[in-house]
């Protein structure tokens, strides 16, 4: 994967293959064929995903939210999470 644009920080993806991404605004996560998930970019505070296999990702301003294989929804980042949305908190 080619990542490009301005570099205030980490811009190049982690190596692997890559069946799905999304651009949020200060960063990317893209989920890898084992279906895991890989974030890079400004990492302010919780960038890096939980543990566990996803099939869906969107990443946010500052936050991003997947759908785990299990079909529930997991979303990390420094904003609140959204209403009926189980949050990570990350320290």
């Amino acid at each position: 994967m080619s990542c490009w644009g301005e570099n205030d920080s980490e811009l190049d993806a982690p190596a692997g293959t890559y069946q799905a991404v999304s651009a949020g605004w200060y960063h990317t996560c893209a989920i890898a064929t084992d279906d895991t998930i890989s974030c890079w970019g400004e990492n302010d505070s919780e960038l890096d995903a939980p543990a566990g296999t996803y099939k869906a990702v969107s990443a946010g301003w500052y936050h991003t939210c997947a759908i785990a294989t299990d079909d529930t929804i997991v979303c990390w980042g420094p904003v609140p999470a959204p209403e009926g949305v189980r949050w990570l908190a990350r320290s």
